[in-house]
């Protein structure tokens, strides 16, 4: 009885958004899901069971132990207690100031939005455009970020003047919406779903700090989105692939033995397409299977150690800085991707380790990361007491570790790091001086 109400309490307090919970659910949902339906007779996106099959299931699987005894170490837990607060994320906001910094980040964030819109690199389908040629282009890619802060800061200030009874939620909330719809705007003409996820990711894991919200909605909202958001994307990028499920080819007018069959065809090859969006998207185990597949020389680090070049100085000052991704290069090498595709294809956190040293590079990379992980969680979320720059800088860390799973590890960090400091310098400008508080 006492072991059905503790399972019952684990259950209800679960928190979707702490970092180690997140990493292995979605772990699961990348790499193991396709394998699930592949097993339960629904085929087409593994081939049949083989050496390598069972090879990178392990893999994966010993991945996922190592990732797990490095997050849950309460060496861990010590360390991160041990450490000072110097970067004050216990600091209250002087919210005389929120206003003008939100004013200026929301502007700032526009502007780039603006200038990718007329830059020409706005879109799945505009590339090589005069703004991505420009030595400055790099940048972007930090300041993008700007738009996503100022919707957080909205979303925090209008739930913590709510949860405090302070009439100025009802400015805040106006304000939170009319820019989270700005960004649904902005972001459903590119094609691009993760441009329409993040915004509610966001606001997700706002609330899910700052107010109530259930497990249960959170996963209707999640997969709502996705069963809407896959589907759509595929369509949007791809319009001729309606015509091969044959969705706008059955007529639904005429009431007859006929049409009614063409009408659940309609339906049953809508459902087909609306699968195939989703899953043939997420899975990984494919990518990973591939690698193991291919057996190529290991690369012993050797592109771990771009993280140093991609924080180098910027383009613009460095102007024969390389170029690290090389996503193309291993989509095309590996078979991937088509040879008249541009486009990238990540190895995926635990491919790219493996690349680099093999099995070990799996066991010791996956704990690692496992012990970062409740790093970042313990010192941004747990040690500050959920604190409203805890949150700030944890949401926009959550989402670029959590979209970074299917990358290159190099290029994500290192990215990591720059907009940290972009978060940080934000963070300073929202928080109250010792000053200040001293005359409070």
């Amino acid at each position: 009885m006492k072991i059905a109400v503790w399972f019952k309490n684990k259950i209800k307090s679960f928190d979707f958004f702490e970092l180690g919970n997140s990493v292995i659910l979605y772990y699961f949902f990348i790499f193991y899901l396709s394998s699930i339906l592949f097993f339960v007779g629904i085929r087409g996106f593994l081939w049949e069971t083989s050496d390598v099959y069972y090879k990178a299931l392990f893999y994966l699987t010993i991945g996922l132990i190592f990732f797990a005894i490095g997050y849950y170490n309460r060496q861990t837990f010590s360390v991160v207690r041990r450490l000072p607060d110097f970067l004050k994320l216990k600091s209250e906001w002087d919210f005389k100031k929120v206003p003008w910094v939100f004013g200026v980040v929301f502007v700032l964030g526009l502007g780039i939005k603006i200038l990718r819109i007329f830059g020409g690199a706005y879109s799945y389908w505009q590339q090589n455009s005069w703004l991505e040629k420009n030595s400055f282009y790099s940048l972007l890619g930090i300041f993008d970020w700007l738009s996503y802060v100022a919707l957080i800061i909205a979303f925090i200030s209008y739930f913590y003047f709510k949860k405090n009874n302070d009439a100025r939620y009802h400015l805040w909330q106006k304000i939170a919406w009319g820019v989270f719809i700005l960004e649904m705007i902005y972001a459903l003409p590119s094609c691009n779903r993760t441009f329409v996820a993040m915004p509610i990711i966001l606001y997700l894991i706002v609330r899910s700090y700052f107010s109530r919200i259930t497990w249960r909605q959170i996963i209707i909202i999640a997969m709502g989105t996705v069963i809407i958001l896959f589907p759509l994307g595929n369509a949007c990028r791809n319009p001729k692939i309606l015509s091969h499920y044959s969705l706008v080819e059955k007529p639904l007018a005429e009431k007859s033995i006929k049409n009614i069959e063409n009408s659940l065809a309609y339906i049953k090859n809508a459902g087909n397409f609306t699968f195939n969006s989703i899953f043939s998207r997420i899975d990984q185990f494919a990518i990973f299977s591939r690698i193991i597949e291919m057996n190529e020389p290991f690369l012993y680090g050797k592109p771990l150690l771009n993280f140093f070049i991609s924080l180098g100085p910027p383009r613009f000052i460095w102007t024969n800085k390389p170029i690290i991704s090389g996503g193309g290069d291993f989509g095309h090498r590996s078979g991937l991707l088509a040879p008249d595709v541009k486009s990238t294809v990540g190895v995926t956190i635990i491919g790219d380790w493996y690349m680099n040293f093999g099995l070990a590079g799996i066991i010791f990379g996956m704990f690692f990361m496992g012990m970062l992980f409740r790093l970042i969680y313990e010192y941004f979320i747990k040690r500050t007491e959920i604190s409203l720059s805890g949150v700030m800088i944890y949401s926009i860390l959550w989402l670029n570790i959590i979209k970074g799973m299917e990358d290159w590890i190099a290029p994500v960090y290192a990215g990591l790091v720059k907009i940290f400091i972009l978060l940080l310098i934000i963070h300073y400008f929202l928080i109250k001086r010792e000053k200040e508080l001293k005359t409070v």
